[in-house]
């Protein structure tokens, strides 16, 4: 049996949060096929001195970006990768601060893209919170575990159930128990 994947709703949605978050996740795609294809050239005017070590941070700041990305819209939720957007913020504001305090040529560069990633992040934040409090109202009440301990799942105990579903598919009879 092939198990069915659930439809990502992100795609074809036209709720404004979805298509916010929608947009999000191919802004995504994009800056982090840009920070694959051209580390070198972001870590130099980001003020990166060890051009290397921040080639190599940058790119794999890429590969977090498109999986965030892949997981913003191919996913019937795409909170969690929505959130996983705002880690990632968090992660960037951190090394470009301590590239602009490091690097004084190119400070200027830095605190631009930390203007950025901030706003980016704002939206990303706002985007998540929406996503999570909409989750949270769709999803039903779950009952305490005291609730199940009774329930077997069928409508008679299990001794009386042996046997009792005879027949054919349009008219089951019921032959345990005098059932007719």
């Amino acid at each position: 049996m092939l198990l069915k994947r659930p439809k990502s709703r992100i795609l074809h949605s036209t709720i404004p949060v979805d298509r916010v978050a929608r947009g999000l996740g191919w802004f995504s795609l994009g800056l982090g096929l840009t920070e694959l294809v051209a580390p070198g050239i972001l870590a130099r005017s980001l003020g990166a001195k060890k051009e290397k070590t921040g080639a190599a941070i940058v790119r794999g700041y890429g590969g977090r970006e498109i999986v965030a990305g892949l997981a913003i819209l191919g996913s019937a939720n795409p909170a969690p990768g929505v959130w996983a957007r705002v880690a990632g913020d968090s992660l960037d504001l951190g090394t470009l601060a301590v590239s602009a305090a490091r690097n004084p040529a190119n400070r200027r560069n830095a605190l631009l893209a930390i203007a950025m990633v901030a706003g980016i992040t704002m939206i990303d934040l706002a985007c998540a919170g929406k996503l999570t409090l909409a989750r949270r109202k769709t999803k039903q009440p779950v009952l305490p575990l005291d609730e199940y301990r009774s329930r077997s799942g069928f409508p008679k105990p299990i001794e009386e159930m042996r046997g009792i579903a005879i027949g054919d598919d349009s008219n089951l009879s019921y032959y345990a128990n005098g059932y007719h």
